[in-house]
């Protein structure tokens, strides 16, 4: 191999047969994907042969990238080893699910003004390759989608599922101070899909009452804050928001939806990653 050939083409090298995806290894290294892409092709060109041969919705190691493989990832992870940070002041955090990336946003300022010498590395997706890599501290998850049987988990705290509404909102659809749970479906509902689909489960309802979908917590958070109709939120983010005027509205006989904010982890927690999570803790509670 090339001495002149860079470090961090190797890196690419090894992500990218290691989730044989050129999206995911973008995401795990923190890049675009034609930059990955770039990379792959350069490495190519300076070893003399191509490297990964691709498909529709994956690339596939060649013999001769999986033959030089086991000794690029030996020394990668050496180098690695000797770059790392000693002083425990890195944390790489995976948020998962559109409500763990909002609590941990509204979160950031509290955490850096305590921790201000601390590194924050942040992925927005599930990142299940790179924890297994171990590249990763921690995952952070609402939706509970982390397997157990994998990583070690972690409860850290238990959101309420409730319905808000601006009081711009109130007053134009009269909305009394208790509503009743029929005279709710009236009114325009905005929820993801799979928090209002669990809320009628839990309701016993088997018709389709309709919603204003939207993509994210984050989304529906914003949709109701423009007063479009009433939203499905996390009641604990009603206690955090700056500057907002939504009200939490009392429905009768309503069943209360709960979430679960897990920490997965494959590896030992930091003290670094413990402050993390013992501070997010504190804040939501």
């Amino acid at each position: 191999m090339s001495n002149n050939t860079n470090f961090n083409l190797y890196k690419s090298f090894i992500v990218v047969f290691e989730t044989k995806n050129l999206h995911r290894a973008a995401e795990v290294l923190m890049v675009s994907r034609e930059a990955v892409r770039k990379s792959i092709k350069e490495l190519s060109n300076q070893l003399g042969f191509t490297l990964f041969i691709p498909h529709s919705k994956c690339v596939e190691p060649t013999d001769k990238a999986k033959e030089i493989y086991p000794q690029i990832k030996d020394a990668v992870q050496m180098l690695v080893g000797i770059e790392s940070p000693k002083d425990d002041n890195v944390l790489k955090i995976a948020v998962a699910g559109s409500s763990a990336e909002l609590f941990i946003k509204l979160y950031l300022k509290e955490f850096y003004a305590k921790h201000s010498d601390i590194q924050l590395e942040i992925s927005k997706r599930e990142c299940v390759d790179i924890l297994k890599q171990k590249q990763l501290d921690l995952v952070i998850d609402v939706e509970a989608q982390i397997d157990k049987a994998i990583f070690r988990t972690t409860e850290l705290f238990k959101l309420t599922g409730t319905f808000a509404a601006t009081l711009e909102f109130i007053k134009k659809h009269n909305v009394p101070s208790t509503i009743l749970k029929d005279d709710l479906f009236k009114l325009p509902i905005i929820s993801r899909k799979g928090a209002w689909q669990e809320f009628l489960t839990l309701l016993g309802i088997d018709t389709n009452i309709p919603i204003i979908q939207s993509a994210s917590t984050d989304m529906t958070l914003s949709m109701t804050m423009d007063s479009i109709g009433i939203g499905l939120l996390p009641k604990e983010l009603l206690k955090v928001l700056p500057n907002n005027n939504l009200v939490e509205l009392n429905v009768q006989d309503l069943v209360q939806l709960p979430f679960k904010v897990l920490c997965g982890y494959t590896k030992n927690l930091s003290n670094t990653a413990r402050a993390f999570i013992d501070g997010l803790v504190k804040y939501f509670s």
